[in-house]
């Protein structure tokens, strides 16, 4: 498409745009990471990490609000680092990923989504 060059063209001429926060759909992490656990451990491994699961949907959970502030920092933070804490231990790329589905949307052209898993 055009886009881009449109951006390019309106950027080199020293303007600058808003782009709206990025919107997203809630991610159920359980089902994925649970069934995920059962195939690559145990039934009783998945039910050891069922907490920390929890937990890490409620962190994020807790920072996809419609608007955000200062003091969503220390959460926004703390999901962070659950999530590279998680992200080290369960692989979400390869053949015996962790499939979690999502949403996408493009936050410079509205309407347009795409769905996955990662």
């Amino acid at each position: 498409s055009s886009f881009p060059l449109l951006l390019q063209n309106y950027l080199s001429q020293g303007r600058m745009f808003f782009v709206d926060v990025k919107r997203t759909d809630k991610i159920l992490f359980d089902k994925a990471v649970t069934k995920y656990l059962k195939s690559e451990y145990s039934k009783e491994k998945a039910k050891e990490c069922a907490t920390s699961i929890t937990k890490l949907q409620n962190l994020r959970d807790n920072i996809c609000v419609d608007k955000l502030n200062d003091n969503h920092v220390p959460a926004i933070l703390t999901y962070i680092r659950h999530v590279e804490n998680a992200a080290s231990k369960i692989p979400i790329e390869g053949g015996n990923a962790c499939k979690i589905m999502f949403t996408w949307y493009d936050s410079l052209q509205k309407g347009r989504s795409y769905r996955a898993s990662k």
